[in-house]
Formats: structure tokens, sequence, C-alpha cells
């Protein structure tokens, strides 16, 4: 019962067979103290039902170690509540397994704290989709490891939103391979800021699309080094429209 469970102590559980934890119900395995979620084994962890870790309150989700997220299946992360997600150390985060991070959905990506997506390892990071790339807020964007985002595929930065990749700060622009700054898509381009453009390498300045450079505000055209434009291609530049061309600055004209 929800009353005996929350009297186990943690020895008791971490000695019941992955069976007996498997047998505890959701309204009981909910009401179990959370000081003796972390006595869990990670074999009894990976025997959970999705239903118990559904059950799962914050208090206990915050126990929850380094030592046992290794365990936690595809089928468990996606029972896992916001709110639970959320809960998790930045050390047992970090442990939750590429493959097993890939599958959470965009809602729960984008209930992760923004202390969350700083720990995210470059494994995890490599292993986002592009349904959790949509997922990603403005909070948690500028928070992207350099190394975390030079590692996103390319349809995965290519499908955050336009609000997400403009709070992207202009380190984290200049830190981007040159394919995902082909990748941008027409609606994200307008939405960079100036800084961001003027923060653009000219070896990013020449993979440029010529829809892309054609995207561009007026703003953001007055925003590109002269450098930048000395290495742009006849086609690159022969790409800025006639509404473009009057917000060129005199030094790039």
């Amino acid at each position: 019962t929800t009353t005996q469970a929350a009297k186990l102590e943690g020895l008791d559980l971490s000695k019941m067979t992955t069976a007996a934890v498997n047998a505890i119900t959701s309204a009981a395995f909910g009401a179990i103290d959370p000081s003796q979620i972390g006595q869990l084994g990670s074999t009894q962890v990976t025997a959970l039902t999705g239903d118990q870790v559904k059950a799962l309150t914050t208090a206990q989700a915050v126990q929850l170690t380094a030592s046992q997220t290794p365990g936690l299946t595809t089928a468990q992360a996606s029972s896992l509540e916001d709110a639970d997600l959320a809960a998790l150390t930045t050390g047992a985060f970090e442990k939750i397994s590429p493959d097993v991070l890939s599958k959470l959905s965009s809602t729960q990506m984008g209930s992760l704290t923004t202390a969350q997506i700083v720990a995210l390892t470059t494994a995890q990071a490599a292993a986002l989709t592009t349904a959790q790339s949509v997922g990603i807020t403005t909070t948690q964007a500028p928070k992207l490891e350099d190394a975390d985002l030079k590692v996103l595929t390319t349809t995965a930065f290519a499908a955050m939103t336009p609000e997400a990749a403009a709070v992207l700060t202009g380190a984290q622009v200049t830190a981007l391979r040159g394919e995902e700054i082909k990748a941008l898509t027409t609606a994200q381009m307008p939405f960079l800021s100036g800084e961001q453009v003027a923060g653009l390498t000219t070896a990013q300045v020449a993979v440029l699309a010529t829809q892309q450079i054609a995207s561009l505000t007026g703003d953001q055209v007055a925003a590109i080094e002269v450098t930048d434009l000395r290495v742009m291609s006849n086609a690159q530049i022969g790409a800025f429209t006639v509404d473009q061309i009057p917000s060129m600055t005199g030094d790039q004209v």
C-alpha cells in the first residue's frame, strides 16, 4: 500500500528484486520517501515501468543519481513529467544516454533548465533531433555551449525557431560550422541581430547562399563587415536586392 511504501527503508528497497520493485503500484511508488529513491540500484531503475516513472514526484526525481540515470530506457524517459525532468540534477542529467535523450519530446526539451542545457554533453547534443530543436526556448538557446552547437546536425540546427536562433550570442554564431551557416533558413536569417551578422567570420560569409543574402534586412546588410564583403563571390554580391543596396554604408559601397 502507499502507507507501507512510504515506510520502506532504503536498505530494504535496494535489496528488493527487480520483479518486486516492478510490482509496486504506481500510486505506492509515488508515495515512497524521496530519500529512498537514490538507494535503488541501476538495474532496479531500469526495471521501473512507465507508470512508475510517470508517478515520480519532483522530490523523488531530484534524488536520482548519476549512477542511476544511465540505466533509464527510452520508454521511461518519454514517461518523465516535464517537472520531474527539470528536477534532475545536472550530474544525473548529463549521464542520460544520448540515444535515450534523443527520444525526449519537444515539450520535454523545452522544460529543461538552463543549468541542464549547459550540462549537455557533446554526445547528447549530437543526438538531438529536429523535433527536439523546435522545442529549444529563447532562454535555453544562449546557454548552449559552443562545442554543443558545433555538433548539432544541420537539420536540427535549421529546425530551431527563428526566435531561438535570434538570441544566440555573437560568440555562439562565430563558433558555428560552415554547414550550419548554410543550413540557416530564410525564416531564421531576418531574425539575426546586427551583432550576430557582424560576428560572422569571412569563412562563414563565404558559404552564405544567395537566397540567404536576399533575405537579410537593411540593418543586417549594414552590419556586414567590409572584410566579409570582399570575400563574397560575384553571385553573392549579385544577390543583394535593390531594396537592400540603400542600407549599405559608405565604407561598404
